[in-house]
This record gives structure tokens, sequence and C-alpha cells, in this order.
């Protein structure tokens, strides 16, 4: 638990220090990191719990497949072209 938390301690101060230095997408990209790191770090803690008690094991199971959207959500974002870029039916 310790190096998860660690770990989303390192990339949020990066993220803090290359303000103004990286792209915004870039920001976005790590703050979904921390979100990732953070999501696994808990996921850690809980599995015990979730063989106790089957409410828990279900509330992680959704916790997952809402973690997985998210970044699936960052994905589709970044595949977009962008507005005003080249039309495929221009000549």
């Amino acid at each position: 638990m310790a190096g998860g938390v660690g770990a989303m301690i390192l990339v949020a101060l990066a993220s803090f220090l290359l303000a103004g230095r990286i792209a915004e997408r870039t920001h976005v990209a790590l703050a979904l990191l921390i979100v990732l790191i953070g999501g696994f770090s808990l996921l850690g803690l809980l599995v015990a719990l979730g063989h106790a008690n089957a409410l828990v094991a279900v509330a992680v199971l959704a916790g997952l497949v809402g973690l997985f959207k998210l970044m699936n959500q960052f994905e589709i974002a970044r595949k977009r072209p962008p507005p005003g870029g080249p039309r495929r039916d221009a000549p």
C-alpha cells in the first residue's frame, strides 16, 4: 500500500513540476495514471474483504469496471480527429 501511495505522490509531483512545460493532454494522462495506481492499490486492500463479504466483492468488481471505463474514455478522446482538421471527403 505504501508503494502505491508513494507512486501516486511521485506522479502528482512530476505533474506539478512540469506544469506549463508539457501539453494539457499529458497532464490528463498523468492524472489518469494517478487514478489507475490508486485503483489498483485499493483493489489490493479490498480483495481480502471480498472473500468474506459478497457485497464488497460486487462493489470491487463494479469499481474496476468503472475504472477501466474511465481509462477507455481517455483513449477514445485521444483518437478523435482535431476539430477543423483534414476531412476525409475533401479532394
